[in-house]
């Protein structure tokens, strides 16, 4: 699995001669792979080495590409749906359908072309090269795009921050940080879930006045007036002066919505409303925490593992956090509302 240096010089000679260009290279863990490519890629201006990413990443990433160097032949497919030209660094590939129709070349194993082909791609210049064309040669062919539009709005800043300074220990040690990090954020996440439907269990059925969560009467009685045809409104008086069939809009409309629907699908059973939200809050919000304490404490000089190691610790705060699981669990706007403000703070961490 090593990668020819014959490769990696050339990718080198090719960020060093031109300043306009911007190279992204998700490295494989394999030792074979990373030491090599970290050694003579590591420190190259304008060269940005990645971790493996997962497949909705990878297509933002092909998306947002003026072009793209592989020898995948998955790539090749898939480059061409995005409207992005292939450089093929193989001598013989088995999708002669993109070569064939303009949407990828092969450049073969040689540095010397491999510098020369980019040149006509630079993106400085201000027409594309004639053989940059969106052909679409598969079957299925908007799939890639669809991922690229949905991970452009979860994770896309999560691919623009610009890195920041290591130590060459911590170089070295990331990929086994990283693989282990990942494994205890899946066990997080996983503890954070079952604690909130555990706690979805225990409220069940019943929609009762408990402390801090009384407008979840509300929600419930409003949902199910909308499914039998009254609008919104209650069949009695309600706070805040809300007269019997008289509509009103205290109440927030999305949340009443996504109890009508459910409610529409499965019956009124509010523990399957209670138990939707905790799955999809007790995966977001621990993560999200988790995102933007790394964000925030990646910025701080230090040891890489010491500021690593903050951001598993508040997923796990907040995955145990009582009144987080209290309220994940109730037929309140309070999970969405929090989740949906921790979205827009990871925005706010570049």
């Amino acid at each position: 699995m090593a990668i020819p240096a014959r490769h990696l010089r050339a990718i080198r000679d090719l960020a060093s001669r031109y300043e306009d260009v911007r190279i992204v290279y998700p490295v494989h863990l394999n030792p074979n792979v990373w030491e090599p490519v970290h050694e003579l890629l590591g420190q190259v201006p304008r060269v940005r080495l990645l971790p493996p990413v997962d497949y909705v990443a990878l297509v933002h990433l092909m998306k947002h590409s003026y072009l793209i160097m592989t020898d995948s032949g998955g790539i090749q497919e898939e480059a061409p749906s995005l409207g992005v030209p292939v450089m093929v660094l193989r001598e013989t590939t088995e999708r002669p359908e993109a070569v064939e129709a303009g949407a990828a070349r092969l450049v073969g194993t040689d540095p010397s072309r491999i510098m020369l082909e980019p040149i006509s791609c630079s993106p400085c210049r201000r027409s594309m090269p004639p053989w940059r064309r969106p052909s679409i040669l598969w079957g299925w062919p908007r799939r890639a795009a669809y991922c690229g539009h949905f991970c452009s709005w979860v994770i896309a800043r999560n691919l623009r921050r610009e890195p920041t300074a290591m130590s060459q220990t911590d170089s070295s040690q990331q990929p086994r940080i990283q693989g282990r990090n990942k494994q205890i954020l899946v066990g997080i996440l996983v503890m954070s879930v079952l604690l909130r439907i555990a706690a979805a269990f225990y409220l069940g059925n019943p929609v009762v006045d408990m402390p801090g969560t009384n407008d979840q009467i509300s929600y419930h009685s409003l949902a199910l007036r909308v499914l039998g045809g009254h609008g919104f409104t209650f069949d009695r008086g309600w706070w805040p002066l809300t007269r019997a069939g008289e509509p009103t809009a205290h109440w927030s409309y999305l949340y009443t919505l996504y109890l009508v629907a459910v409610y529409a699908i499965g019956g009124p059973h509010p523990l399957v409303a209670r138990l939707i939200q905790a799955v999809a809050v007790g995966i977001l919000q621990p993560y999200l925490t988790y995102q933007i304490t790394a964000r925030v404490f990646a910025r701080q000089p230090g040891d890489f593992r010491a500021r690593d190691r903050v951001p598993l610790l508040a997923a796990g705060l907040c995955a145990i956090y009582i009144y987080f699981i209290y309220y994940a669990a109730s037929l309140m706007t309070e999970p969405f509302y929090i989740t949906a403000i921790w979205q827009c703070s990871t925005w706010r961490c570049y």
